[in-house]
């Protein structure tokens, strides 16, 4: 019951109802705005059997208050570790912006969250405080490490050079190789919406125009921008502070043509695993299944998780693409 926590419904908002449809283009769950004033109430829910402790990611519809006021706390007003992690954004008239907080839920389990505008005369932190003396020369590589993982980033391209599983202090990827986007240049076929043809050329995107790291009181990270021809690749590469995975967001510009040319080329990311199985497990409808390795994409719903001879798995889930492969060279 948190009606005690509710302020009087504002008649003039623009809350309420916003944000209806959004992100369900990529499979996710509605983020919609249900309430208005500047307390706000969310319901972290976990629906697995086991306690989570992590970072969760909250979506704001037309918040009155001032961003950089902007405040958690639990039901009984404990203050929780935030983070903003967006500006304002416009999606089909409304404002919205992100954060993160940081939570603890039991199996099967919920919690509950509020936001609130703290009272600028409790500030302390300075917005110059911010622009802090930099640890690291810009010929240094970037690493995001907590207690789970360590993961290193080449200081030119950007490539993920090192990943290593901190549980078990075992290096993931295979000496001397990188993952990273590449471009492929395969065969043309008149369905390559559905069939890939045979490999003849792969090359890593080298060509890094921005890199800069993203630092946060509950993540940190990177920021990359790639060309691969004609085309423009944004990312943004972040570790949470309880986080087991890296999460990668791309915006990609493609404007490669392959009218007139004798190759179709195609961008993939390449994760060069080591001491991994020759099997596969793929999210497939209704259930998981285990594949053989082999040359050539198969079909997934949102992940494929290559298996390791220590019997630890390490997943590539995706909110858009469906083909992933396991194979001895790629």
């Amino acid at each position: 019951d948190t009606s005690a926590l509710i302020e009087e419904p504002d008649e003039y908002t623009r809350s309420f109802g916003a944000g209806a449809g959004y992100t369900l283009g990529y499979g996710n769950i509605p983020t919609h705005e249900t309430s208005s004033g500047k307390t706000r109430i969310f319901h972290i829910v976990n629906p697995t059997g086991i306690e989570r402790e992590e970072n969760a990611t909250l979506t704001v519809w037309d918040w009155p208050g001032t961003l950089e006021l902007a405040e958690m706390t639990d039901i009984h007003g404990n203050i929780l570790p935030s983070e903003r992690i967006t500006d304002w954004k416009i999606f089909w008239q409304h404002r919205y912006f992100e954060l993160l907080v940081h939570v603890k839920v039991p199996a099967y389990g919920y919690t509950t969250v509020i936001l609130q505008e703290k009272d600028p005369t409790e500030v302390t932190d300075s917005i110059f405080n911010v622009f802090s003396n930099a640890e690291h020369l810009p010929t240094d590589d970037i690493v995001l490490q907590n207690k789970y993982i360590v993961a290193r980033f080449d200081s030119g391209t950007g490539a993920l050079s090192s990943l290593i599983d901190k549980e078990t202090g075992t290096e993931r990827l295979r000496a001397g190789e990188t993952g990273s986007l590449c471009t492929v240049k395969p065969t043309k076929n008149g369905m390559s919406s559905w069939i890939i043809n045979r490999w003849l050329d792969i090359e890593p995107v080298k060509e890094t125009v921005l890199m800069e790291p993203i630092n946060g009181r509950l993540q940190s990270g990177l920021r990359l921008r790639q060309k691969s021809g004609e085309s423009y690749i944004d990312t943004r590469i972040t570790l949470g502070s309880n986080d087991r995975f890296l999460k990668i967001k791309m915006e990609i510009d493609w404007k490669e043509d392959s009218a007139g040319q004798e190759l179709q080329p195609l961008l993939i990311y390449r994760l060069p695993l080591d001491h991994t199985t020759d099997r596969i497990l793929c999210d497939v409808p209704g259930g998981a299944l285990w594949r053989q390795a082999q040359e050539t994409d198969v079909p997934c719903q949102r992940y494929a998780a290559a298996e390791f001879t220590d019997n630890r798995v390490l997943a590539l889930a995706s909110d858009c693409k469906h083909g992933f492969r396991l194979a001895k060279n790629n």
